[in-house]
């Protein structure tokens, strides 16, 4: 190819590079098409390096069908994505972790661990980024020789470290995705595809004539036996591309770090492996075309000769766009990746900015010099040691490194056992041995090293004895070493579908502002508070809420955040020291339950077997509580609320979400001195405990049970458990019932002393009735006929008194006799008028004589009786009383008003309810109304109620005027009673 050729190629790869990324940050790609699954799951065809597209078939060459060990094992890893990408993403997604660094240093609860790995990732992947390097400088100059290697690799490393910093590193956190990243790299798999998949097309129709001229040459041809592979560095090879795929750099951060998609696994359980087998198929045909061609030139660049020695200018343009973009690729998720791990694990435990700084600028700027810094030293690393060797060989070396950390990553998942002085010992052997086997002998030259021959019996001997070593070690040490409470608490989080414990610490601040002050020392005011409104927006928190439980959950997500942003351990260190908290937090706290019934709830479809078995059985229980007909607060160890059910949500208003996790001290009037009240006063029992709530008393008796819980080692505290129950409605009725026995008594006081009054009366009447007989002096017989008359009003008064005694006795109906109802009113306000307060008021009774209604007279009498009272309670002293009757053609209605000061709107709708009263406290029960609603409606009548408050308006001039109108007429509606001629007429 001419220079212009290649120059203008790589410019325009570079210039699409930057604009397909550009337009995608920018919004100008369809968002539908970069949240597709496909999307994501081709971005992880970024697993196919330039060791995949040029090594592989080098390796081809070399080694026959070894080569299938790269795609099979990576595919294998696929497949599996379900059971070890399923529960990695878990983790990641819940506690922010950007590399494996950060998942192994939370596991292990080590910064030792954090430190290990991100060191030896780096040692690991320098010479897999040197062979990138390698690939595009010896690609090129196969294109045209007068562009030198080395400034090829130059402008390649200045090139990938502008995109990296521009499109990878644009924000310090992990919680902003880099789509345009992911959207270029699935665009760059379909590159590597197309470019194969062409290849072989062309291989297969244009150098041979068709499949069958293949098989036939195939029959034909004497090819040279490659060098074998035996069993064991054939599983060995496989073992190490599979581990690869999960832990090495670019794969862990695009596979946990980058998703958008949660389902995008299903997917690519059989996308990429279809993907590789694809690839891996093309390989041996471009190895069979430059044999029956007789390319003589590095096997490894194949694909770049025959389209040279075929003079096809478009397939050769086409192979090394293919190879650029593999090569690419990888080393740009691939530095950005290494460089988060150095800066949470390296430079920020060594190093933090002045408080008074911009945080975020200081991480983000921070970040690209370490990208910087790992890119040139890849670069460094090629032009000494790597170009002097194949792809293939530093490939190998690197993969068998990513192996040591399989062990570690496998314990995290299945292995709770696991302790970190194990990994940690296991690692640094596993590693040294590799490092003194096989980086040590490219790193000096010793290309003589029995590990470097592949086809010796002895070079995956290293890789074995490295990774026996570590795992024995580690699970030595792990067996024979006793984990810390919090080492274990972490082991089960981490463990394939165990749930994550809640925290039980209490946290030694008073509210959601505090983080704020307490964080800013190490983060810088701004930072700390973008930082703590962000995790209250996440666990939608008020500013002033105050629960303990909420000051824990919020001190959780600031770590899981601050994880994200400085990575897990230095985010732990920072929240220790600014935020302190007391108490053990390795055990569940019954304070939390309402957390763990959530988290629960999440995993429901999740638990099979008998762990669905008990799952049921809890909800059953739980279900029970939750309905039970009586209130149940259940209080943790710290007095802080873990249940409260329906009940209690209707007793007191208040919903289950405002009331779990906080204290009974945070409860408002007048629950909390309810329910403090009684647990402070340590009784187990109270009864009728009258509570004022709007506007209404209420009644309820509280029970107290105290548990003790138990784990299988030893009790962890007392709880308490308070029962509340609603007594109000029997309050009310034994009221009513003691009520309606006083009213019983002084019925039979009222008939005792009538009976008593009306002997002498009736005495005195005969003697003031004889002295008629017995004198003529006039003064005497007008005195004698006053004192009968008095007489007579004395046994008019007796006879009130002895038909009052008699009711509230139910009368039948179907004995009701017809009746004056004027009688009745006039009798009322005669018993009335008995009262010293009733002769002070004016009854004007204005009702026609003949009303004639069907009825109890008593009865009738004793709503008249009430009807008068409440009109003479309300009025001023000598304020008429108006009684009006009248007749339509079926009933009979009478109204009573008084001019008194009238009942308040929002009474009137309880106007009838028992022991509903408007007067002050001492001078009603609340009885007569609902008592004289009972009795008309057993007289199949209606009563209504209109009633007439106002304020005294203002004139003008600002002087009160005239007072409105006010009172309240209270209107009976009673079927009128016609005789059977009435009737027979009508």
């Amino acid at each position: 190819m001419s220079l212009t050729a290649v120059v203008l190629t790589c410019i325009t790869y570079i210039l699409a590079l930057f604009g397909l990324a550009w337009a995608t940050d920018n919004g100008r790609i369809p968002s539908r098409w970069l949240h597709h699954p496909f999307v994501y799951v081709l971005s992880l065809g970024v697993y196919a390096s330039a060791w995949t597209f040029y090594g592989a078939v080098g390796l081809a060459n070399t080694y026959g069908i070894g080569f299938l060990a790269a795609y099979l094992g990576a595919s294998l890893a696929f497949v599996l994505a379900p059971v070890i990408f399923v529960p990695i993403l878990r983790l990641c997604r819940s506690y922010q972790f950007s590399s494996l660094a950060d998942l192994l240093a939370f596991r292990f609860r080590s910064r030792v661990a954090g430190v290990l790995t991100t060191l030896f990732m780096l040692m690991a992947s320098i010479p897999l980024l040197s062979v990138q390097i390698q690939a595009v400088a010896e690609s090129v100059n196969i294109l045209n020789q007068r562009l030198q290697g080395p400034v090829v690799a130059q402008v390649f490393c200045v090139t990938l470290t502008l995109f990296t910093m521009l499109f990878g590193a644009r924000h310090p956190s992990i919680r902003d995705k880099h789509e345009g990243l992911v959207f270029t790299l699935a665009i760059k798999s379909l590159l590597k595809l197309a470019a194969m998949v062409i290849m072989a097309c062309y291989v297969l129709w244009g150098i041979f004539d068709g499949p069958n001229d293949l098989l036939e040459w195939l029959q034909l041809a004497t090819l040279t036996q490659p060098q074998p592979i035996n069993d064991d560095a054939w599983r060995t090879l496989l073992l190490a591309f599979f581990a690869s795929v999960i832990v090495m750099p670019h794969m862990f951060h695009i596979s946990f770090t980058e998703n958008l998609n949660n389902r995008a696994f299903r997917q690519a359980a059989w996308v990429m492996p279809c993907f590789l087998i694809l690839m891996c198929l093309v390989i041996p045909l471009i190895v069979w075309a430059g044999i029956r061609l007789a390319i003589n030139g590095n096997p490894e660049y194949m694909i770049l000769y025959l389209g040279q020695q075929q003079q096809q200018l478009l397939l050769t343009i086409l192979s090394f766009v293919g190879g650029l973009a593999a090569s690419s690729g990888i080393m740009i998720v691939s530095v950005l990746a290494l460089a988060a791990m150095i800066l949470n694990h390296l430079l920020l435990p060594t190093f933090q900015p002045n408080p008074r700084t911009d945080f975020y600028r200081w991480l983000l700027w921070s970040k690209r010099s370490l990208i910087v810094t790992v890119v040139w030293l890849a670069h460094f690393y090629y032009s000494t040691v790597g170009q002097a060797y194949p792809l293939y060989l530093q490939g190998l070396i690197a993969f068998v490194a990513f192996l040591q950390f399989m062990p570690g990553l496998l314990a995290t998942l299945f292995w709770p056992r696991g302790h970190r002085l194990g990994f940690i010992w296991g690692l640094l052997t596993g590693m040294g041995y590799w490092l003194v086997s096989m980086l040590l002998p490219l790193v000096t030259g010793h290309t003589d090293a029995p590990s470097l021959s592949l086809y010796t019996d002895n070079w995956h001997q290293s890789a074995l004895y490295s990774l026996t070593l570590n795992t024995l070690i580690f699970s030595v040490i792990s067996i024979y070493s006793k984990a810390t409470a919090k080492e274990q608490q972490v082991a089960q989080i981490c463990a394939l579908n165990a749930l994550p414990s809640p925290v039980g610490k209490q946290v030694m601040v008073t509210n959601c502002q505090d983080f704020i002050l307490c964080l800013t020392p190490h983060l810088g005011y701004r930072t700390a508070e973008k930082e703590v409104l962000q995790a209250m927006d996440d666990l939608a928190l008020e500013p002033d809420d105050h629960r303990p439980s909420s000051l824990r959950r919020l001190r959780d997500r600031l770590e899981t955040n601050l994880s994200g942003l400085l990575g897990p351990t230095e985010a732990e260190e920072i929240l220790d020291s600014s935020i302190p908290s007391q108490g053990d937090d390795t055990l569940y706290k019954a304070t939390d339950i309402h957390i763990i019934e959530s988290q629960l709830s999440q995993y429901k479809s999740r638990l099979t077997g008998l762990a669905g078995e008990l799952d049921s059985l809890r909800r059953f229980h739980r279900n029970i509580l939750l309905h039970l007909p009586i209130g149940v607060c259940a209080l943790g160890e710290d007095q802080e609320i873990a249940l409260w059910n329906n009940a209690m949500v209707t007793y007191t208003g208040l919903s289950a979400e405002q009331v779990l996790g906080s204290t009974l001290n945070d409860l408002p009037h007048p629950w909390q001195d309810l329910l403090s009240g009684f647990i402070c006063s340590g009784q187990a029992r109270q009864s009728t405990q009258e509570v004022n709530w709007e506007a209404h008393t209420r009644w309820f008796s509280l029970q107290r049970l105290d548990i003790q819980a138990e784990t299988d080692e030893a009790p962890v505290g007392e709880h308490s458990v308070i029962l509340l129950e609603d007594e109000t409605e029997t309050k009310l009725i034994d009221d009513r019932l003691a009520h309606s026995e006083r009213l019983i008594s002084v019925g039979r006081l009222a008939a005792g002393v009538a009976h008593e009054i009306g002997n002498p009366v009736t005495a005195i009447a005969c003697l003031a009735q004889n002295l008629k007989y017995e004198t003529d002096v006039p003064e005497i017989l007008e005195i004698a006929g006053q004192q009968v008359q008095q007489t007579e009003r004395i046994s008019r008064i007796v006879q009130s008194l002895l038909t009052f005694s008699h009711t509230g006795q139910h009368s039948d109906p179907r004995h009701y006799e017809p009746l004056n109802i004027n009688d009745c009113i006039s009798e009322a306000i005669h018993l009335v008028r008995l009262d010293h307060r009733g002769r002070q008021l004016h009854f004007i009774n204005h009702c026609h004589t003949q009303l004639l209604v069907a009825g109890d007279a008593q009865r009738l009498i004793q709503v008249f009786v009430n009807l008068f009272n409440n009109a003479r309670d309300a009025s001023a002293d000598g304020a008429p009383i108006e009684v009006r009757g009248y007749t339509d053609e079926f009933s009979v209605i009478v109204q009573v008003e008084d001019h008194g000061r009238g009942i308040p709107a929002d009474a009137l709708e309880h106007l009838f309810e028992p022991f509903f009263t408007t007067k002050e406290p001492g001078k009603g029960t609340g009885l007569g109304l609902s008592l004289v609603y009972s009795i008309i409606e057993e007289h199949y009548g209606k009563i209504e109620v209109q009633s007439r408050t106002a304020a005294a308006p203002k004139d003008s001039d600002g002087a009160d005027a005239q007072e409105q109108s006010t009172g309240t007429c209270i209107t009976l509606t009673l079927p009128r009673y016609l005789s059977v001629e009435a009737s027979s007429e009508g």
